[in-house]
């Protein structure tokens, strides 16, 4: 986050692009294996722009924050 900042000065967006996939039929598949499968997609829109929100705070609600170097 911090060399994206350094690089483009603000961050716009963030994407939640974390997951993977089972293998297999349904009945062969334990119930922690899916517990760890859906547990970074239910958590990471919590966890993952956590390190963006001091930044947007710090602009005006509304406005792009801009590089003030």
């Amino acid at each position: 986050m911090a060399a994206a900042l350094a690089r483009f000065c603000m961050i716009d967006v963030v994407v939640n692009n974390i997951g993977y996939g089972q293998m297999g039929g349904f009945e062969e598949i334990d119930a922690l294996a899916i517990e760890q499968q859906f547990a970074p997609i239910y958590s990471a829109p919590f966890t993952s722009p956590a390190p963006c929100c001091p930044p947007c705070a710090a602009s005006a609600p509304g406005v792009s924050s801009t590089c003030r170097r």
